[in-house]
């Protein structure tokens, strides 16, 4: 009986691999993979799922201190919504959620904040809705939905219901308006006219609703910033030559 070289070849490499001793372990590079199996969740945990993320809390107390809001979005719901916290028992009760759906569509509105009124009937909703308006006005004890069509630039604070809940305080570039939730109607209160010179700020209703207190800051402190002039002292010019003035006289001689 002949036998082939090659059959020969290959039982001896057999052999030789089984007589062959197992390769030692690297006590460094196992250290390595246990540490990386060790903190491998935990990088996944803070930069992947947010496990570690600090968690605020922000919430509207209501007018009789019965309870707080709380805008949220829940697992499993179509959006965001408001719900009302018992604040002794903790008892979630959801204040506006099916109902935010505009009319015409079938998508709840995208709240990004809101405002509640002095007695905690009425709700004004910051939404991003596009093609639509911005703010909406909602009824807890309806669930009634109404558009505030104040126009382009207008904005609403945490200070916009009047006492009696029928007006909105709010301002467009320098100006202080009013919007009337009934009517539609908006009243420009402020007459500025200078949105790069003078701002109005922290307007807010007195208690009766007659009138509105606010801060006017005039970024020039000249008087005739007042009167609208272009030329002459006070003015926007003046001021900017006499900056230049300042810098020839101050600045040394040389390339600028």
């Amino acid at each position: 009986m002949q036998t082939s070289l090659a059959s020969i070849g290959f039982s001896f490499l057999a052999a030789a691999t089984l007589l062959m001793p197992a390769r030692a372990a690297d006590p460094a590079r196992e250290a390595d993979d246990k540490l990386l199996a060790e903190i491998e969740p935990r990088l996944k945990a803070v930069y992947e799922t947010d496990e570690f993320r600090m968690r605020g809390f922000s919430a509207t107390w209501l007018p009789d201190s019965s309870g707080y809001l709380k805008l949220e979005t829940p697992d499993g719901s179509p959006g965001p919504e408001i719900a009302r916290y018992g604040p002794a028992s903790g008892k979630r009760t959801v204040v506006a959620g099916e109902k935010l759906v505009v009319p015409g569509k079938s998508e709840r509105l995208k709240i990004h904040g809101f405002v509640c009124s002095p007695t905690g009937k009425r709700l004004l909703l910051h939404t991003d809705e596009a093609g639509g308006a911005d703010c909406w006005v909602y009824e807890t004890e309806s669930g009634d939905l109404h558009p505030v069509k104040a126009g382009n630039g207008v904005g609403f604070d945490a200070n916009a219901f009047s006492p009696d809940e029928g007006r909105l305080l709010g301002s467009r570039s320098a100006e202080l308006v009013v919007f009337d939730l009934a009517s539609g109607r908006i009243t420009q209160v402020t007459e500025d006219s200078d949105s790069y010179a003078i701002a109005n700020s922290g307007a807010t209703w007195s208690p009766d609703g007659k009138w509105i207190a606010y801060v006017r800051s005039d970024y020039f402190v000249y008087p005739n910033r007042d009167h609208g002039l272009s030329e002459g002292k006070g003015t926007g010019l003046h001021v900017q030559m006499l900056i230049v003035r300042y810098l020839l006289d101050h600045l040394p001689a040389g390339p600028r």
